[in-house]
C-alpha cells in the first residue's frame, strides 16, 4: 500500500505517515500488533527506508534476533540492522 501511495499517487512521505497513524488509530480495521506497526511507524517516520523493512526488523527483535541482515545500505544507520 505505501509504495502504490508513494510511486503511483507521489504523496509525500508526511502524508503516507499521517494516513498509516489513523489506520492504525481506528478500531474499523483490525492489526495482528498494532503496537509493533506503531513502533514500525516511528522508526519510518524517523529513518530513510521502507516501512516494510521497519516492520520486518521489529518482528525479528520481539523473535529475539540481535539484528536483521539485509542488502539495503539505507539501514546501515538503524540499530537492529546489520549491512552485509
Amino acid at each position: 500500500m505505501i509504495w502504490v501511495l508513494r510511486a503511483s499517487y507521489r504523496l509525500e512521505k508526511a502524508t503516507i505517515i499521517e494516513g498509516l497513524e489513523k489506520l492504525l488509530s481506528t478500531t474499523t480495521f483490525s492489526f495482528e500488533d498494532r503496537d509493533l506497526l506503531r513502533a514500525a511507524l516511528d522508526d519510518y517516520a524517523a529513518g530513510s527506508a521502507d516501512f516494510s523493512d521497519y516492520v520486518i526488523g521489529r518482528r525479528n527483535v520481539r523473535a529475539g534476533c540481535e539484528h536483521t541482515v539485509t542488502f539495503d545500505r539505507r539501514l546501515s544507520r538503524g540499530r537492529s540492522f546489520a549491512v552485509l
